[in-house]
């Protein structure tokens, strides 16, 4: 684990959340390595999308900073409706029946969708991620917490699955994708330093 001195967690809303040279560059070194093998096209995608991503309802980033380090993780999120394609039942070219663990639509409600979430590869293993994921998840209202897991990311999984997430679903259409959900905890403290 990483002492409280060293990392900083920081949250911002749409109208305060800024694409940085930081950010931009630590998405390109966290999404780098396998199973991802993100390149530059990738990082420019994701510099392409910031204005949509940061105008959606219920937008919020995260990013945890090292006194040494500079950003050593982030997350990014927002409002995901009943009726969004995050839920493999609601995809395009999804065959009924194909995937068993979906959730009918009529289960789902309103939920906060993990965008993204990662930490720098020479900062994992020391609690940031989860770190990051609180602070993303503090001070939401929505009642479930949804995201997607690439199935062959084996730390992620474990790490989605000890934090009450559960398997909902496969994305039929862009495998090795997995959609995972879990409650949201209610009256979580804010954090801001590792404890």
């Amino acid at each position: 684990m990483v002492d409280s001195v060293d990392v900083r967690v920081e949250t911002f809303d749409g109208s305060t959340a800024s694409l940085t040279d930081g950010l931009v560059e630590l998405y390109g070194a966290v999404y780098t390595e396998k199973p991802y093998c993100d390149g530059p096209s990738d990082v420019a995608e994701f510099v392409a999308e910031w204005p949509e991503l940061r105008s959606r309802p219920g937008f919020r980033l995260a990013v945890a900073r090292a006194t040494a380090a500079g950003l050593v993780g982030f997350g990014l999120g927002h409002r995901v409706e009943p009726d969004s394609a995050w839920w493999p039942a609601n995809r395009s070219g999804a065959a009924t029946g194909s995937a068993a663990l979906d959730v009918p639509t009529e289960d789902i409600g309103v939920s906060f969708g993990i965008a993204e979430l990662g930490v720098h590869p020479t900062w994992r293993q020391r609690g940031v991620a989860r770190l990051v994921h609180e602070a993303l998840l503090t001070g939401c209202t929505e009642p479930q917490v949804v995201l997607w897991v690439r199935a062959d990311a084996p730390a992620a999984v474990a790490a989605y699955h000890r934090w009450g997430y559960r398997l909902v679903g496969a994305v039929l259409d862009r495998p090795p994708y997995q959609v995972m959900c879990r409650p949201r905890p209610v009256g979580a403290a804010r954090p801001g330093r590792l404890l």
